[in-house]
């Protein structure tokens, strides 16, 4: 009886085992996390102090911020109060759903370089 070995790459796959598509390198949610942050630069939130408005840990806030979690729908809705609205948020789209003094906001804290800045503009 002959036993097959099976190699472990060390990046947490087998070689027959497909890959999960990441946006930047295993924060699949970085995209999010980026506007998250871009929130608190532009309203001038600690990441403590939107944890405590949403109602969980700072850690937990944490992980959505830099990207290896997706803040909750229920959780994101909460941050309407600064401004933020869920397709922001979520695809980056302004449409005619973000409060023009976050909007505004926005624009001075994002420079033109920075890739969530793109979110600042309509889709085409």
């Amino acid at each position: 009886m002959s036993s097959a070995v099976v190699a472990f790459d060390g990046a947490g796959y087998f070689p027959s085992m497909p890959r999960r598509q990441t946006t930047t390198r295993g924060r699949p949610h970085a995209e999010v996390g980026e506007r998250l942050r871009l929130m608190m630069e532009a309203r001038g939130l600690t990441s403590a102090q939107v944890a405590r408005l949403l109602g969980m840990s700072p850690t937990r806030y944490s992980n959505y911020v830099v990207g290896s979690s997706l803040i909750p729908v229920d959780a994101a809705l909460k941050l309407r109060v600064y401004g933020v609205s869920l397709e922001w948020l979520y695809s980056g789209d302004i449409g005619y759903h973000l409060h023009p003094d976050f909007v505004a906001a926005l624009t001075r804290v994002s420079p033109p370089n920075r890739s969530a800045s793109t979110a600042l503009h309509p889709r085409r």
